[in-house]
């Protein structure tokens, strides 16, 4: 908060204002200037501080836009530093988790928060025939607010405010305006970097099994039936599966292989010094870290704290001299670098990862002791050598793998049969379509990101393979290939691969990787590139008129006709209908082509087997520094766009939601709005919010909870929770809005309060609507009412794959076609309902709302201003 804006008094009643500040008020009384806030909410992708409200006094700067050459209706914006200060959202009402005990906290041990609120909003279907629309979506809101206790990046959000007028010969008269945004980027960004990239990636991929749980789970008040409940139980357990035991146990397989590298290379084959030297570096990472745990201060002559802080140092070496005296070298390097490289590691990977995904810690120290425990067996039982025993653990770790995947096929087909009869037994057509979407998005959402973590780990593992051969080539050598002791059943049950072959003896590393992917690969890659290419052919055409153009370029998104327009919207609609058909192919070739070349390996060509292989080795040569560095350069950002909504919708970590933290610094620029006031006393006469993309659907979700649950500080913006009228109108503005075309679409139960039927529920979209609408149900959802804004106007690009229309139905002309192609400065035709109104400004994708290619949005703002 600027210094003049915190000593303004919060009200002029009674209170004597110095002269020039009386002069000031009674002038601004006999000629009153409209001050209007205008606050700018970015959507997904990379944002810079103060971009949002620079591209909103950009917008202004094009009017008026069909006179390049005419005055300009804003002459200047300045920039004024404001800090406000941070509150997280009160939320009145809590549900406290019972505290757990016994079996009961083992029972508890993997419930995440989706399998908690599905308990929650269970509760509520059994009292009441017909849930609360929009219940589920403002109790999920609750459940990430109410935990958080606020200040997690800091106290206060720094950011600034552009301060400018409207000329008075404008067409709408003259008007005070200022300027701001909320930024929210920086509190989920993955910085531009190898390693954040892939944590990064992931995070997504892992995190995506717990949006198809949460399409599903938020309508457990809606189908109370065992049934749904069998359901939930078979896509929770798929899911566990896919987050939990396979990739930690992918973590254990790389610290089984590392461990032998020591007893391989020439250079620390039975080296004494090698494990003396990891023994002494550990003990001194001890020490220091025992000695930071020491709160009282040192007093001691410095030549004794030096030989301190030696100790630890040398007790690790003297347990290293003492472990060689007691096994071979090369058994004493193995042993350290189980406990002291890859037990750090492990400790690394499950604190990051328990933040996301609750019982990780657990689970990874669990397989991490049984490894150990085993390949220790291993040399004091068998006397086996290192490398022998290693490839005996590593048999073990592979086939638990392997288990891991049969039992998530088997819930996945479980999950389908009874996802299909679920909604197939619904008789209300509503509500069959809201079950029939969730369902749909469950498969999508456990079938993408299974096949993504097997093909992105597989090729993650060729490149190590790849490396592992330059320490030896073969890296397990032909005489210790053999079954484990005790495991002969493994290859049995087809947890093992057939050690038989000649392939297997010359490179053991990459025929297993080939035969782990399945000797169906081709197949799965063809399947797969298949579903990216429908993604692809859909978004292309919006995608091509992303490019910035001139004034005079006379086509999309600068300038389109009506003809273009609707073409690009049919197609839009075309592309989303055939998401059903994308989810299809990838369950396809994740979760039907391996178990059928599994029973029926017979029915397959042999050379399918030759060119799994070829394609293992291949994707080795390939996953080089150049093209990691090439994958992050150019992914990265569409990895940012994807991230965002999935991080929006994150449920963890459980006291610092990043819902919780974007909401926080957004009711906090509400309540500064709420109390500020001018050097005339006076505050704002409107505000009006302008979204783009996820931050309309920011918007939307905070706005109905705060109107739903009430604000004291927000009373003058009638978000107090009393219904009373707002002394202070809010109009909101959204553009690229995906809460009806994505989330409703994907979260039915979440955002049923949007519509009571999702789009492509039960039926594809209908052709284009080529009759301009004239008006809109002033009952039609969503309800502006629920918002508790003054108005709602929604503007929309034909060809935007985010979001498109709240409203209406297949409308993609931008006028009403009776006069002239389409083009501006042809009037736009706007459909207009009670407190709502929407539009399509022709042909374009899903950026470019913001800038001079967009004149509608220009004149909106400016009109509402």
């Amino acid at each position: 908060m600027s210094v003049d804006e915190e000593n303004q008094p919060k009200s002029t009643d009674n209170v004597v204002l110095p002269a020039n500040v009386a002069a000031a008020h009674s002038m601004s009384e006999a000629r009153h200037v409209p001050r209007v806030a205008i606050v700018g909410v970015h959507g997904v992708g990379a944002h810079a501080a103060g971009a949002s409200e620079n591209a909103m006094a950009d917008l202004l700067f094009s009017l008026p836009a069909d006179q390049p050459l005419a005055a300009r209706f804003f002459g200047f914006f300045r920039e004024v530093g404001v800090q406000i200060p941070l509150q997280p959202v009160k939320v009145v009402e809590r549900h406290p988790e019972p505290e757990t005990r016994g079996a009961a906290r083992l029972i508890d041990l993997y419930q995440e928060q989706s399998t908690k609120f599905a308990e929650l909003v269970a509760s509520y279907g059994k009292t009441t025939k017909r849930v609360e629309r929009g219940k589920a979506g403002n109790e999920f809101t609750r459940m990430l607010l109410q935990d958080y206790l606020g200040g997690a990046d800091g106290d206060a959000y720094v950011t600034t405010r552009l301060e400018g007028k409207r000329d008075a010969m404008a067409p709408g008269g003259e008007a005070e305006v200022h300027i701001y945004e909320v930024l929210w980027a920086d509190l989920a960004r993955p910085d531009n970097s190898i390693l954040s990239f892939l944590l990064a990636l992931f995070q997504l991929i892992l995190h995506l099994g717990s949006l198809s749980r949460l399409a599903v789970d938020t309508g457990s008040a809606e189908n109370a039936g065992n049934l749904w409940k069998f359901y939930l139980a078979a896509q929770r357990y798929a899911v566990r599966m896919l987050q939990i035991f396979i990739p930690l146990s992918k973590v254990v397989l790389l610290i089984v292989i590392f461990s032998c590298v020591p007893a391989l290379l020439g250079e620390t084959h039975n080296k004494v010094w090698l494990p003396i030297a990891i023994f002494c570096f550990a003990g001194i990472a001890a020490g220091f870290v025992a000695f930071r745990r020491i709160h009282k201060p040192a007093a001691m002559p410095p030549w004794i704290w030096a030989s301190l802080a030696l100790v630890p140092g040398t007790i690790g070496a003297a347990a290293g001299v003492w472990v060689s005296k007691l096994a071979s070298a090369d058994v004493a390097s193995s042993v350290a670098c189980w406990l002291f490289l890859g037990g750090p590691l492990l400790f690394c990977v499950l604190r990051n990862y328990e933040d996301v995904r609750k019982g990780v810690q657990i689970t990874g120290y669990f397989v991490y002791g049984v490894s150990f425990l085993v390949f220790a067996g291993y040399l004091l039982l068998k006397s086996a050598e290192v490398p022998q025993a290693t490839f005996w653990t590593v048999e073990w770790v592979v086939a638990s793998i392997r288990a891991s995947w049969m039992l998530l096929f088997i819930l996945a087909f479980l999950s389908l049969a009874l996802g299909s009869l679920a909604w197939r037994l619904e008789r209300d057509p509503a509500k069959e379509a809201r079950a029939r979407a969730a369902v749909r998005t469950s498969r999508l959402a456990l079938a993408l990101p299974s096949l993504l973590f097997l093909l992105i780990t597989s090729m993650i593992w060729a490149g190590m393979f790849k490396i592992a051969r330059m320490v030896q080539e073969p890296f397990f050598c032909p005489e210790h290939i053999s079954h484990p002791p005790g495991g002969a059943w493994l290859q049995t049950l087809q947890l093992i691969p057939d050690l038989n072959p000649p392939l297997v003896k010359e490179d053991y590393l990459h025929f297993v990787l080939a035969w782990s992917l399945g000797f169906q690969l081709p197949i799965t890659l063809a399947l797969f590139a298949l579903a990216l290419f429908l993604l692809a052919w859909w978004a292309l055409p919006a995608a091509f008129t992303e490019k910035f153009l001139l004034r005079d370029k006379y086509e999309p998104p600068r300038s389109s006709t009506n003809a273009q327009s609707v073409r690009m919207g049919a197609w839009n609609s075309r592309g989303l209908d055939a998401t059903s058909v994308v989810t299809f192919l990838f369950w396809f070739a994740i979760f039907l082509a391996p178990p059928a070349f599994y029973f029926w390996p017979d029915r397959w060509p042999s050379k399918f087997q030759a060119w799994t292989i070829d394609i293992v080795q291949s994707w080795a040569a390939l996953f080089t520094a150049v093209v990691l560095a090439a994958i992050v350069r150019y992914g990265s950002e569409i990895l940012r766009t994807v991230l965002d909504v999935d991080t929006y919708l994150r449920t963890s970590p459980k006291d610092a939601t990043p819902r919780a933290k974007i909401m926080e610094r957004y009711v906090s620029t509400l309540r500064f709005l709420a109390r500020h006031r001018g050097a005339d006393g006076r505050g704002y006469d409107s505000v009006v919010i302008v979204a783009h993309s996820l931050g309309a659907l920011i918007s939307g979700d905070l706005l109905r909870f705060l109107h739903k649950e009430g604000d004291p500080e927000l009373a003058t913006f009638g978000l107090s929770g009393d219904q009373k009228p707002a002394r202070i109108p809010i109009t909101l503005v959204t553009m690229g809005n995906p809460t009806r075309q994505l989330l409703n679409r994907f979260m039915p139960y979440l955002y049923d309060w949007v519509r009571d039927e999702p789009d492509n529920g039960l039926h594809p979209l209908p052709p284009p609507d080529l009759k301009p609408p004239e008006t809109i149900p002033a009952d039609a959802l969503p309800d502006p009412d629920e918002l508790g804004v003054t108005r709602w106007v929604n503007a929309y690009r034909s060809g935007d794959y985010i979001g498109r229309s709240l409203w209406l139905q297949e409308w993609y002309s931008r006028t009403d076609g009776e006069h002239g192609d389409g083009r501006y400065p042809q009037p736009i035709h706007k459909a207009i309902g009670g407190r709502h109104s929407e539009m399509c400004i022709g042909a374009g994708a899903h950026t470019h709302y913001w800038d001079d290619t967009a004149p509608d949005v220009a004149e909106l703002l400016d009109s509402l201003i």
